[in-house]
């Protein structure tokens, strides 16, 4: 069967960072969506030699309370030896009601341009 309902959604706009921080993504409804969901983190480099950013998809039964880390929803951490474009694949039979993404970026002279999306197929249209 042909996907007839790709949709895709971003959880973090590509932004640069310039700060140490945890910051958490806005809660992502997933009901509608069946079958496989790619998400993706795009990201440069690190300016800083110790710069150090982690993303991992989360997920929760109220989309408020309760994230915990997906099992295999970790992205390979970025730093300054290299860009990188990552993608994980993840059944929604594996997941709660609703995702979003927790990144941790450290160091000092940070300096990340990044994204992260997913894509997916909705159940209607």
């Amino acid at each position: 069967m042909k996907a007839k309902n790709i949709q895709h959604v971003s959880l973090a706009p590509a932004v640069d960072i310039t700060a140490a921080a945890t910051v958490d993504g806005a809660a992502l409804n997933i009901r509608d969506y069946e079958g496989d969901l790619k998400f993706t983190h795009d990201s440069s480099a690190g300016a800083g030699a110790d710069n150090t950013n982690d993303v991992v998809i989360q997920h929760s039964d109220d989309g408020v309370t309760d994230w915990v880390n997906v099992v295999g929803g970790a992205f390979t951490q970025v730093t300054n030896a290299a860009a990188a474009f990552q993608t994980l694949t993840i059944s929604t039979a594996r997941l709660k009601a609703f995702v979003r993404k927790r990144e941790t970026t450290a160091g000092t002279g940070i300096g990340f341009a990044r994204s992260v999306s997913m894509i997916g197929e909705k159940k209607y249209n």
